[in-house]
């Protein structure tokens, strides 16, 4: 976004000017920055639309179901921020619709539950070509992932308990997301996932 790529520019500047940072580590914090600030207005838009559509919570719980979740176990990547943009609205809509138009059938859930976690943990992380990691680092993004999911796990069964159903479907459908995203990743990056 153009906003929060001059906001990362100038407080990087700002670093620069008192000497907080050196210069030769500006792209670093521009890139850091700029990613920190996409995602805040991404998960405030969300929130707004949420807000506006009577899907307050639901939003909510599709950022804290979604966003740590994906972020740990990788997956596909779009080319350019632009298409990353509009992939992202458009499941974030689809999922809220998908989540009120499902009916939940707890018998057919309990095994696509139990599988996708199951696949997320084992794919974790699935690297993209630009962004690899260690061995150590891998066993570390597996170990959050999978804390992360037990977390995910705590909060279905509180909704299950609770009766709502509709806030099931969601997680349910967070957690479908990221398994396929992991896939798509696999397939587009072919076998890259070993490499280092």
């Amino acid at each position: 976004m153009i906003l929060s790529e001059k906001l990362s520019k100038n407080i990087t500047n700002i670093l620069i000017d008192n000497s907080i940072i050196d210069n030769c580590q500006s792209d670093a914090y521009i890139y850091c920055l700029d990613f920190a600030f996409d995602l805040i207005f991404f998960n405030m838009s969300l929130l707004i639309i949420g807000l506006f559509t009577h899907s307050f919570f639901l939003s909510l719980l599709y950022i804290i179901t979604l966003v740590p979740i994906k972020m740990l176990a990788g997956g596909a990547h779009a080319k350019n921020v632009t298409s990353c943009s509009i992939i992202s609205y458009i499941v974030y809509i689809l999922t809220l619709i998908s989540s009120h138009i499902i009916s939940f059938i707890t018998y057919i859930n309990i095994p696509i539950i139990i599988l996708t976690g199951i696949g997320i943990c084992i794919l974790a992380p699935v690297e993209h070509i630009n962004k690899r990691y260690d061995a150590a680092i891998k066993k570390k993004i597996k170990k959050y992932c999978i804390l992360n999911l037990a977390f995910i796990y705590i909060l279905l069964i509180v909704m299950l308990l609770l009766k709502l159903y509709i806030y099931c479907n969601l997680i349910i459908l967070c957690l479908c997301i990221v398994f396929f995203n992991q896939l798509i990743g696999l397939l587009i990056n072919g076998d890259d996932k070993n490499a280092t």
